[in-house]
Parts: C-alpha cells; structure tokens; sequence
C-alpha cells in the first residue's frame, strides 16, 4: 500500500506487525550490536553504555521502524478508499491510525523532557498533553476493535449487546475477550514507551507477551466478524455457505483425501447444467410457430 490494492492478508498480516513493537526494536539494537563491532570486543557490556547503539539509535532509528506497520496500515486504508470510494469506516479508520502514530512520534520527543526531570515531567504541561494522546489512542483503539473489527456492541442484538450471528456458542468467549482487549490496549501504552522511558526489562518483556497474546485473540474474532459480516467488503459477496461435514459421514476430516470431493449436491446440480448445455437451442421460428403457420 497504497501502490496496490489491500486485500483480507494483506491488513491481518499489517495489524499483527504493529504489536511487534518490541520484537521490532530488540532487531534493531541486535542489528547494531553486531554490525558496530560491540559483540566482538572482549567486554562488550562495558562498552554499551557510551556506544551509538543505546545513545542514538533509540532515539532516531528504533522509532522510524517501529512507526513503520502504523505507517503501512494508514497507506491502506486510504487505498482502500481510493478503490472503494466509502470514507466510512476507511477514513475513520485512517484517524485511528494517525491517532497511534502521534502517540509514537510523542513518545518519542517526550522521552528527552523525561529524561531531564523524571520525577516531575509526567506532571508539566507536556507530560499532559502526552498522557492524554496516549490515553485517547488507546480507548479509540478499544472501541473499534470492539465495535468495527469484532462487530459487537449491537445495541438491538438478541444476544445481549454481542451481535445475531455468533460462530462461537458460550457468549462467555466474547466477553472475555472484551475485557482482554481492554487491559491489552492500555498495556500497548507502556510496550511503546518502554524503550524510551521504562528500563524494567523483564516488566516491558511481559507487557510486549502480553501484547502479542491479545492480538491472537483479535485475530480469531476478527476473521470471524468478516466472515459473518464481509465488514471491509473484500469479498462480493456476504455469505460463505458452510460445508455440511457433520451430515455426510463419508467424509472424514483426519483421513481427507488429497483429490478434492465432490458433493452429492454439486455433482447433481453439475449433471443438470452440464444438460441443459448439451441441449441444442430451439430456434425462434419452430417455438413461436407451427408447421402449418409456415405453409401458409
């Protein structure tokens, strides 16, 4: 994007990319480590703190890779617009994305005022106004993944708030994965400033797992909702027809056959087409006419 056009695995496989934050930036400190030499002296701890690779590299070139996938998934759906001409939910979705890579970028200028007063930054005029951007992405975040990418919250849903067409039969499930999605998003704050302002590894470490397990989940719901909804229209049509496995025995799931089977019902409704193909086309004349119209 946006030279392309986006399909379903091209914004799945860009979404999962923008909550490997920090898988991005650990390849972007090993790729310096060992490009500059460090990992070859004799001692290369003591030589990390003075080095460019902690000095300067967090500061200007982990972030450019890590606004990256943000950046990508923007690009999409603004394509996604351009091809389908639907500012809702392309555009809207477009701002939330905005809304996640401001709160990249702020992170990033921030961190300097950070380190010059740890103690009464988050405090000042600017520690604020980087708290709210922090705070505002995440609950526009949680509100489309709930609303948009899930479909659920459907105010007139017979299934209590979720939606009519579930694919999974506790309900249970989706509201457990509501509220994991909801203390995974805020989790996302503190996985994207941990490079720049916490220095607890093993706590960034379990909030960077964490991250990564939530959009697990997101994605299982996520390919349900489009299945059942078609929420991004990129199929023509909204409904995939189930194959009925549990009404024809003789198909065994463990032992499938690497030929593909052909159902009773397609084979019979092939059979049907394949005559009336064969058919040759009674002309105009002999349907509309008789013989004896003709003589006369």
């Amino acid at each position: 994007a946006p030279w392309f056009p986006v399909h379903f695995a091209d914004s799945l496989v860009a979404d999962i990319l923008t909550s490997l934050v920090k898988v991005v930036s650990d390849w972007v400190f090993s790729l310096c480590f060992f490009t500059s030499g460090l990992a070859f002296q004799p001692d290369p701890l003591s030589a990390v703190p003075t080095s460019w690779c902690t000095l300067m590299a967090p500061r200007y070139v982990t972030p450019v890779f890590m606004c990256l996938p943000y950046f990508w998934r923007a690009m999409q759906t603004l394509r996604m617009f351009r091809d389908t001409h639907r500012w809702f939910p392309h555009l809207v979705n477009f701002g939330k994305y905005c809304f996640q890579l401001t709160a990249m970028i702020s992170s990033v200028l921030f961190s300097v005022e950070a380190g010059k007063d740890a103690y009464t930054w988050p405090w000042s005029p600017w520690g604020t106004a980087w708290i709210g951007v922090l705070a505002v992405s995440s609950v526009y975040s949680f509100l489309w993944d709930i609303i948009m990418d899930w479909g659920l919250f459907r105010p007139r849903s017979r299934n209590c708030l979720l939606r009519d067409d579930l694919l999974f039969q506790r309900r249970s499930f989706y509201w457990l994965a509501i509220l994991l999605d909801l203390v995974g998003r805020f989790c996302w704050v503190v996985t994207i400033t941990s490079q720049l302002i916490f220095k607890d590894t093993v706590a960034v470490s379990l909030f960077a797992a964490g991250e990564v397990f939530r959009r697990a989940v997101w994605c299982v719901f996520r390919i349900e909702n489009e299945c059942v909804n078609n929420f991004e229209h990129y199929r023509h049509v909204k409904y995939v027809p189930r194959l009925p496995v549990g009404g024809m025995p003789h198909l065994d799931l463990l032992n499938f056959p690497k030929r593909p089977v052909m159902l009773p019902t397609v084979a019979a409704t092939l059979k049907v087409d394949e005559s009336v193909a064969s058919t040759p086309p009674a002309s105009s004349a002999s349907a509309s006419t008789t013989p004896g119209d003709l003589a006369i």
